[in-house]
């Protein structure tokens, strides 16, 4: 909810594993929310989010990344200090266990 607005309402999906799925839909309909529960960024309010069977509905970003699943956003950011190379190494990195970070993968 946001700000007593209910976002997103009695969704269902699957996505299987080597499926890709696409989420359309208007401006303002739910679908970056959508993401953003499943990806752990919000914690959902009811129901059910499962990842290989497990129920990963809110677990923190961070837990949701190490066990497969990480959310990426439309306007990539790169480090203009690192090579192409240092940034994909650096995205490899972040999130493993032992490392910490403040949001996400």
């Amino acid at each position: 909810m946001f700000d007593g607005f209910t976002a997103v309402s009695n969704v269902s999906f699957d996505v299987n594993e080597g499926e890709i799925l696409g989420l359309i839909g208007p401006n303002g309909s739910g679908k970056s929310t959508i993401f953003n529960c499943v990806a752990g960024m919000y914690m959902p309010t009811a129901g059910s989010i499962k990842l290989a069977g497990e129920e990963i509905g809110g677990l923190p970003a961070n837990r949701v990344c190490h066990k497969g699943l990480g959310r990426t956003y439309q306007i990539p950011r790169p480090f203009r200090n690192l090579t192409l190379l240092e940034n994909v190494a650096l995205s490899a990195w972040i999130g493993q266990e032992g490392t910490t970070h403040r949001a996400g993968c």
